[in-house]
């Protein structure tokens, strides 16, 4: 009895994690399609980047998600251009699809040695954000002034139950893993910190989880739009919001 009990507790709870993410999927739907197409694009377009050699500039350095592409960042570049003089560099952390964190986060600290004594703010997509986030919290880096995570899964995801327990993305990306509680317990003062919290996305469930509580409110924006995980940095005020960020914390 207590067997079949425990079992059809799993099955509702996957059941109710399925409904969210289906109602996530189908009202984002036509931003998945077209971005992912705009992705695909860009990505069999694009050359691979050079990360220049820098000397005490403001730099923002842009963080992919798992499985994606410096070029996912194209168009919140060009929107960010028209209001920040900022150098902008787009790492690309080859294919992270299978990759550890902290595999990512080696390529990350080595993309940016040529920064140098430069203030740097990380902007992290998806895994991108926990990326960041983790580089912060180990590497001490007094380059970095600011982290922006965009529909970054910070305490994990409940949709990695649909993967396969022994992938590295459901052991690292659960929904609060010891990794995300590990890295939430050592954030440091010495960064500022936003948040970009999507109202719907059918990769964060729940999207509670692309925020830490200790941020400070006016750090956290929430997009209560119909752009998809990917698509989201597309939107025009994710640009502006981070704009008025940055703008306003003097940097």
């Amino acid at each position: 009895m207590k067997d079949q009990i425990m079992y059809h507790t799993a099955l509702f709870s996957k059941l109710s994690i399925f409904g969210i993410f289906l109602w996530h999927f189908i009202l984002t739907g036509p931003s998945i399609i077209w971005h992912g197409l705009a992705s695909l694009y860009h990505r069999i377009h694009s050359v691979p980047p050079v990360i220049p050699t820098l000397s005490n500039k403001d730099v923002i350095v842009f963080v992919h998600g798992r499985g994606g592409h410096h070029s996912n960042f194209n168009t919140l570049m060009s929107n960010l251009k028209r209001h920040l003089s900022h150098e902008l560099i787009a790492i690309d952390l080859g294919h992270n699809q299978y990759t550890t964190i902290d595999t990512d986060v080696s390529v990350l600290s080595a993309a940016m040695k040529s920064l140098e004594n430069c203030r740097i703010t990380l902007i992290g997509l998806s895994k991108g954000g926990l990326t960041a986030m983790r580089y912060a919290t180990t590497m001490k880096d007094p380059r970095i002034r600011n982290i922006i995570t965009i529909s970054s899964p910070l305490h994990g995801t409940l949709a990695t139950k649909f993967l396969i327990s022994s992938c590295m993305a459901n052991k690292e990306l659960g929904y609060k893993s010891e990794l995300t509680q590990e890295i939430a317990a050592n954030i440091s003062d010495n960064y500022n910190i936003y948040h970009i919290v999507p109202r719907y996305d059918h990769i964060i469930i729940p999207t509670s989880s692309t925020y830490y509580n200790t941020t400070i409110k006016d750090r956290i924006y929430r997009y209560e739009g119909y752009y998809s995980h990917l698509g989201i940095s597309h939107n025009s005020n994710i640009a502006k919001v981070i704009v008025s960020w940055l703008v306003n914390n003097g940097y």
